[in-house]
């Protein structure tokens, strides 16, 4: 959302949504799951069990999905390593600013079980299920990814992306492996994991270059050619959409078209 829309526009949105409640901090606890919110100016990193006292019941209704992390991922939360990573971002003050804005929270922690990053009732809280062949461009990635969700869930409750009726409606995306037991994806989680793809890969290479590579996300070409299949599928379900919805897509569409023509030229 921030290379389709542009800082000022999720400003804009955030302000627009928070209205009633003063400010973001209220705006969470009334839309997220936070019975407490860390007080830093920057997102709290932590394993599973540090954010409990922050969220303990959400967190335990997903205790089936969590699992001990190794000593190494815990060494690297104590040392410190996951902020200097994150503290990269400083070179790119909106990017930044944002993340320390909308994330209250990131969990590293190894999964058990499958279970979302984030979700439309956890706005604030990013959950990382950091592999032990994985960065800092995988988790850098990981947290830009998180971010852009988190945007989306936020600008759909100021401006309303789809009835919420139909953001369940599955649809085929040819392919594209889903691991939803219909093998589908439900169209509203197709439109965020299509806008989430664009948003990386103009962060990729703006951070990393368009030629390195993340374990998580993989090589540049494949998140295009997914990215161009999710947006066949979406163009051919547009009428569920509402403008917003579909000015973001048009928005993103012109950024991989600019993307792909590069790599044409190139």
């Amino acid at each position: 959302m921030y290379y389709t829309l542009g800082y000022q526009s999720i400003i804009e949105s955030i302000n627009k949504a928070i209205t009633p409640y003063y400010n973001y901090n209220n705006f969470i606890k009334k839309h997220s799951i936070f019975t407490h919110i860390p007080k830093q100016k920057n997102p709290l990193i932590t394993s599973y069990e540090g954010a409990l006292p922050f969220c303990c019941s959400h967190l335990m209704s997903l205790e089936r999905h969590f699992t001990n992390n190794p000593e190494k991922i815990n060494k690297m939360i104590n040392s410190n390593i996951f902020y200097e990573w994150l503290n990269k971002l400083e070179t790119h003050n909106e990017i930044h600013n944002l993340v320390n804005k909308i994330i209250k929270i990131v969990i590293v922690n190894k999964l058990y079980s499958y279970t979302n990053g984030t979700t439309e009732n956890a706005i604030g809280l990013a959950s990382i299920d950091f592999k032990d062949n994985f960065n800092h461009q995988d988790f850098l990635e990981l947290i830009f990814h998180q971010l852009t969700h988190m945007i989306l869930f936020i600008d759909d409750i100021s401006h309303t992306h789809m009835k919420k009726n139909d953001k369940l409606i599955s649809v085929d995306v040819e392919g594209v492996k889903s691991i939803f037991d219909d093998k589908k994806f439900p169209i509203y989680t197709l439109f965020h994991s299509y806008i989430v793809g664009v948003e990386v890969l103009i962060f990729r290479k703006e951070f990393f270059g368009e030629e390195s590579s993340s374990i998580y996300h993989g090589k540049t070409d494949r998140i295009i050619k997914i990215c161009q299949k999710m947006s066949i599928s979406i163009e051919n379900n547009i009428s569920y959409f509402s403008n917003r919805s579909i000015y973001i897509f048009k928005k993103s569409k012109e950024l991989i078209n600019k993307l792909t023509d590069e790599e044409i030229i190139k």
